[in-house]
């Protein structure tokens, strides 16, 4: 464990670019709406956007994301609000339920210009867990966002027209900004409203400094997905008001964490520190389809070999 505080302290230092990139689960989507993604046209994310400057806010992805909640502790983090993205209805494309059930206090804080890391655990993808509620509620949530509050400024007419820059939204290797588009304009006259309303909270300085919402995923896989059970546990133990007689239970494993640790760790604030961190520990990170390497890199082979075939 030494050598993970060690390892996870010199990304820290070296600005946090020591970040994986992650493959995304399968999506149904019209396929004519697409269009692959060149990994070599994908650039950086803006940089405005610097990691290592980025304050953070943390939501718990309700529920399989509860299980994160030990390992946070352990790591100093303890200021997290719990929301609700259910992959559930990204599956069935009910995007604007998923978007009607977005918390006020996740969609402040993106208002107000701060990370929000959103932490869940995926079951499907058994090889790294990415949950369907990161690599398609978030990227939707996203695209959504930026194209009703940033109206008028490069990102809102990005997602307004499709553009094909580094905010275009990108499933499994491929753009989808007419079908995202197409979703959005079946969105009923008071989910618009809604989503239109915290547009208010959007400092200037933001609109100007910020082009777009700053929504970053955590997650790893679980074997839990069906334990109700061990969920309801885990949220009572960690969560609960301390009573009398859970009281000494809740000590014990905080004290087990910290010593695990063997240190009571300072709490990291900054995106960089927080993926750094979460890295360290097992968690890996989710920073939009556009820069997932693996799923861009298949379409570009997948062509390169098309080419090839055809060439012969």
């Amino acid at each position: 464990l030494a050598s993970v505080r060690a390892d996870a302290a010199a990304r820290t230092a070296d600005g946090g670019r020591d970040r994986r990139t992650i493959p995304l689960a399968s999506v149904r989507a019209d396929a004519s709406a697409r269009t692959a993604v060149d990994p070599a046209a994908a650039g950086a994310p803006p940089r405005s956007f610097d990691p290592s400057t980025l304050d953070v806010r943390h939501f718990i992805n309700l529920k399989n994301g509860v299980e994160a909640i030990p390992t946070l502790r352990a790591v100093g983090i303890d200021d997290y609000a719990f929301v609700r993205i259910q992959s559930t209805l990204c599956e069935v494309g009910d995007m604007e339920k998923m978007l009607l059930e977005l918390d006020a206090n996740l969609l402040v804080s993106l208002a107000l210009g701060y990370s929000c890391v959103v932490y869940d655990y995926g079951s499907r993808d058994k090889k790294r867990g990415v949950p369907r509620s990161l690599w398609y509620g978030l990227e939707f949530t996203r695209f959504a966002l930026n194209r009703y509050w940033f109206a008028g400024t490069s990102t809102g007419e990005a997602a307004e027209a499709g553009s094909t820059n580094h905010q275009s939204p990108v499933l499994r290797g491929k753009r989808v900004d007419a079908d995202f588009r197409r979703k959005l304009s079946s969105l009923s006259k008071s989910a618009k409203k809604r989503i239109k309303y915290y547009r208010k909270f959007v400092p200037p300085e933001v609109l100007d400094a910020y082009p777009g919402v700053r929504l970053v995923g955590a997650y790893a896989a679980t074997a839990k997905d069906d334990d109700e059970g061990f969920y309801a546990e885990t949220l009572r133990r960690w969560c609960a008001p301390t009573t009398a007689a859970s009281t000494t239970a809740v000590s014990t494993a905080v004290s087990t964490a910290v010593s695990t640790m063997e240190a009571k760790v300072s709490p990291p604030r900054t995106e960089a520190e927080v993926a750094a961190a979460l890295e360290g520990v097992g968690l890996s990170m989710f920073y939009g389809g556009e820069h997932d390497e693996e799923w861009t890199n298949r379409w570009v082979h997948h062509r390169e070999a098309t080419t090839a075939a055809a060439e012969a």
